[in-house]
């Protein structure tokens, strides 16, 4: 059996649109870029990097490294976002 690939489409991702690829492209493409949520929290991306995993790194030390659960009580949030993008 013969695999055909399709060819990239014009103005497609050179990355797979994985929440990981998104968080790690932000750095390249723009880490000063101002994030600003509800006109209280401004971030660049890189700070929201930088406790993303300062946030895992609380957690590894807590013992917990993967395939635990973890229940976060928050809800739309610049907190929320943090913990959405260290949990791919």
């Amino acid at each position: 059996m013969k695999v055909r690939k399709n060819p990239k489409a014009s103005g497609s991702f050179e990355y797979p649109l994985l929440i990981k690829s998104i968080l790690a492209y932000s750095l390249k493409l723009e880490p000063l870029r101002e994030i600003v949520y509800r006109d209280k929290i401004r971030q660049n991306y890189f700070d929201l990097n930088r406790r993303v995993r300062k946030l895992a790194n609380v957690f590894k030390e807590l013992g917990l490294d993967g395939g635990q659960t973890i229940a976060v009580l928050d809800y739309d949030s610049h907190r929320y976002l943090e913990c959405f993008l260290l949990f791919p």
